[in-house]
């Protein structure tokens, strides 16, 4: 979900949508990031930089199935590809489990 639901209700109306997208534009730019510390999971204390409108619940969930496949294949000294990495966080994972042998290529097309 890349807005609050009630974000996402108001952004739906004719009118009032519009002025909600303005405001939301010059209260937070688009290129703004805020720093946020990770606090739960395998990624636990890593520092990452997010859009604080929209990448502040792309934080991979402690039951996801790709975290899990990440934590099970992923050795030290592999090579790992993030395909549409947006913000990194499963390229972070990958690279404390491949260690400083391994290596991890992330590609992310959406400027």
């Amino acid at each position: 979900m890349r807005y609050a639901p009630v974000v996402t209700k108001l952004r739906r109306m004719p009118v009032l949508g519009k002025l909600v997208h303005l405001a939301a534009k010059v209260a937070v730019p688009g290129e703004a990031l805020v720093w946020s510390c990770v606090d739960l999971g395998p990624v636990q204390n890593t520092w990452i930089a997010l859009n604080p409108r929209t990448g502040t619940t792309t934080v991979p969930q402690k039951d996801s199935v790709e975290l899990h496949a990440l934590l099970e294949q992923l050795k030290p000294g592999m090579t790992f590809y993030d395909l549409g990495a947006n913000f990194g966080c499963y390229s972070l994972l990958a690279a404390r489990l491949v260690g400083s042998g391994g290596a991890v290529f992330s590609f992310e097309p959406d400027p």
